[in-house]
C-alpha cells in the first residue's frame, strides 16, 4: 500500500469525513476505504473521457479530409448560396 498526502479545502474535508463515516462506519480504515473508492472512480471517469477523446481523434468520420474534393458553390443549397433576383429576369 502507498501513502498519499493531499491538501484539500476544510469544507471538502468535513464533507468527505462525514460521507466516509456514513458509508463505512467509525472504525479504523474508513477514510482509506472511502478515499480509495473516490480516487478509483475519479480515475475511471478521467480515463474513459480520455479514451473517448482519443477514439474521436482516430475516427475518420470526425476528421475532415483536406484532399477531398469540395462541391462547387452553385451546387450547394441553403440560404447562404441563394442568388438575388436579377431585375427584369425570371
Amino acid at each position: 500500500m502507498a501513502e498519499l498526502k493531499i491538501f484539500i479545502p476544510d469544507s471538502l474535508n468535513i464533507r468527505f469525513r462525514r460521507a466516509a463515516m456514513n458509508a463505512y462506519g467509525y472504525g479504523r480504515g474508513s477514510l482509506s476505504k472511502a478515499a480509495a473508492e473516490a480516487l478509483a472512480e475519479w480515475c475511471k471517469e478521467k480515463e474513459s473521457k480520455q479514451t473517448l477523446e482519443t477514439n474521436k481523434a482516430k475516427d475518420p468520420t470526425h476528421q475532415e479530409n483536406p484532399s477531398a474534393p469540395k462541391p462547387h458553390p452553385e451546387i450547394l443549397t441553403g440560404p447562404e448560396n441563394e442568388r438575388a433576383p436579377v431585375a427584369g429576369g425570371t
